[in-house]
């Protein structure tokens, strides 16, 4: 899983995902919804605009 976790976040969290341990809560969530990424650590409130990638006929 820490493996998974280093591929998908950012380099400036690969420390806080050493220090993760079997059977532990975690201190942030991340949702992974479609592709679509909010990483949001400690925040208080988060937005996220998705815009559509659909083309214009």
């Amino acid at each position: 899983m820490k493996c998974f976790l280093r591929q998908i976040m950012p380099k400036e969290y690969h420390d806080e995902i050493d220090k993760l341990h079997e059977r532990e809560d975690p201190q942030f969530v991340c949702i992974i919804n479609g592709g679509q990424n909010l990483i949001a650590p400690n925040a208080q409130q988060a937005e996220q605009n998705i815009q559509d990638s659909t083309p214009e006929k």
